[in-house]
């Protein structure tokens, strides 16, 4: 028996990954955000390894699309949206709710925590605005087409806001605040106060659940179905059969590139795991 035990601590720590272990990047900088292609670094915007273009203020929220780069920066509590094209930069100031932006063929998409979508044209003329309730959007995003949003509600509610025809579904999916949404194909993972990470389909029908005993502040997607989410009391991450121990840092976010876990923590390093 004392050997079986000894047997399974083995593979339970042969499955632990401490960050040294992943691919990492370094800049001279600190990663505020990153996406599959950018990554937000104090006041600049980088792709491929390659300072794209710099702002007077720190780079908060990036989306990009055909060319098209949007980012969010913020200083002193006022935001700018601001979209970069051909070496050129034009902005706007925008309200303090404001916290996620998307680019849609023509339009810019944009959720507020006052509980409504903001749909701008590429000049920043309002088109439209959708409100939804009184509880605010805490997170959100967006499907690799760029056909549909996912909102996560502070309520546990999910919207499903389809942008071709501009119609919505939405569902109590958790029973308290949600922290993030993932949407990558089909399929959405969100976590919440709950202590649950919930995949469903875009049509919000329940595909499965993962139960913690902590809060869970972070999860991802891939295209593929692959799964990862903070799993214990420190927010340590597991994907598959491994738990990624992560320290000290304080992860701003995670999300899959294809098959690529990339993991961003207020730090000067990105990191990054291979499930292939």
């Amino acid at each position: 028996m004392k050997k079986l035990l000894l047997l399974i601590a083995s593979l339970s720590l042969a499955n632990e990954l401490s960050l040294d272990k992943l691919s990492a990047k370094n800049y001279d900088c600190y990663i505020n955000y990153i996406n599959n292609d950018y990554i937000a670094c104090d006041n600049s915007v980088f792709k491929n390894d390659s300072k794209e273009f710099e702002l007077g203020s720190n780079v908060i929220f990036i989306d990009d699309y055909k060319g098209l780069v949007l980012a969010i920066s913020s200083e002193f509590g006022e935001k700018t949206l601001n979209i970069y094209k051909d070496n050129q930069i034009k902005s706007k100031k925008i309200s303090s709710d404001i916290n996620k932006a998307f680019l849609y063929k023509d339009m810019i998409i944009l959720t507020s925590l006052a509980s409504e979508i903001i749909f701008l044209d590429l000049d920043f003329k309002e088109i439209k605005r959708v409100h939804f309730s009184n509880a605010s959007i805490n997170t959100a995003s967006i499907n690799k087409d760029k056909a549909k949003i996912a909102l996560g509600f502070e309520s546990g509610k999910i919207v499903v806001y389809d942008l071709n025809n501009h119609t919505y579904i939405t569902k109590e999916v958790h029973k308290d605040n949600i922290y993030n949404v993932d949407f990558k194909a089909d399929k959405i993972i969100s976590c919440a106060t709950d202590r649950k990470a919930i995949i469903s389909d875009d049509e919000l029908n329940l595909i499965d659940t993962i139960e913690s005993n902590n809060l869970i502040y972070n999860c991802a997607i891939s295209s593929n179905g692959l799964v990862a989410y903070s799993c214990d009391v420190d927010n340590n991450i597991c994907a598959g059969d491994e738990k990624i121990i992560i320290g000290n840092l304080y992860l701003n976010s995670i999300l899959f590139k294809e098959d690529t876990l990339r993991l961003n923590a207020y730090s000067k390093t990105l990191y990054e795991k291979d499930f292939k």
